[in-house]
């Protein structure tokens, strides 16, 4: 992008966000399940304009998966969701706001968690 941005840099985002993802698997009913979640991150300002909110940004065919269909399909409560309106990148166009999603275990499950600097 940086060498693009010198030709083009009205055609170039100032950055992406980082992304996470987290794999949640346990048993139900003697049935495996597992979710993997995709963090949507962000993109940065764009010439004339903020950057994307809360948006899958290395990934593709994924999807953000509605909070009722998460809790209709498999032992986890979706407690907050919402855009991190207290993170928003300074400058002319602003970059993108990334997402929170929190969870509750409604029965045992394992974790894992992909991604650089995470904070839990």
């Amino acid at each position: 992008m940086k060498a693009f941005a010198q030709v083009v840099p009205q055609q170039v985002s100032a950055g992406i966000g980082n992304l996470r993802v987290v794999a949640i698997s346990g048993l139900n009913d003697g049935n495996h399940w597992v979710h993997m979640e995709i963090m949507e991150g962000s993109y940065g300002g764009r010439f004339g304009m903020d950057g994307m909110d809360a948006v899958d940004t290395l990934y593709a065919n994924t999807r953000n998966n509605p909070v009722e269909d998460i809790e209709s399909h498999i032992p986890l409560r979706i407690e907050r969701y919402e855009l991190r309106t207290d993170a928003m990148a300074a400058g002319q166009w602003r970059g993108g706001i990334g997402a929170i999603r929190e969870f509750m275990f409604l029965e045992d499950a394992g974790f894992s968690l992909e991604g650089r600097r995470p904070r839990l």
